[in-house]
């Protein structure tokens, strides 16, 4: 089965069974990559946004764990997932600081694919506007303002430095 990821302006379809096959034929590869495929593979949108609601932390996990030929595939749902604002009211800490932690770590080690970071800068902006609803807990998770301005600024650094 194939797919043409259009949001990503890529020329070339992308075969996800094969890309799949070749992260899972690693004899080392993460547990994650398996529990990720049971919950983004061959999934719509829907399904995979409520899979973000049943547990945005192990999500974050999964997709962490994903080699970039999938991460680029996948973590679009994301950020529409964040733009979408459709969130579980107990879990809205936990969402803003399981993205902002995946688009930092992503940034610090220069894996955020150059085609994902406009929409990344819109998902981290709308969280900024927004953070109000989310930052209910900064006992726990710390300012989430404070952490989404730092990522907005790495977005800006990296995007010059990766161009």
């Amino acid at each position: 089965m194939s797919f043409n990821y259009n949001g990503l302006m890529m020329i070339k379809k992308i075969d996800i069974d094969e890309l799949w096959d070749k992260a899972q034929s690693d004899p080392n590869h993460d547990l994650e990559l398996d529990y990720a495929k049971e919950n983004f593979y061959q999934r719509n949108e829907d399904e995979i946004f409520s899979a973000f609601n049943r547990s945005v932390i192990e999500r974050q996990s999964e997709l962490e764990s994903l080699p970039p030929s999938l991460f680029i595939f996948y973590f679009p749902f994301f950020n529409r997932f964040i733009l979408a604002g459709k969130h579980l009211n107990e879990d809205l800490d936990d969402i803003v600081s399981c993205y902002l932690t995946l688009v930092d770590n992503k940034l610090d080690s220069g894996e955020l694919d150059l085609n994902l970071v406009d929409d990344t800068e819109k998902a981290v902006n709308y969280l900024y506007i927004n953070i109000h609803k989310y930052n209910r807990s900064p006992e726990i998770y710390g300012d989430l303002r404070e952490k989404a301005a730092l990522i907005k600024s790495k977005l800006v650094l990296y995007e010059s430095k990766v161009k």
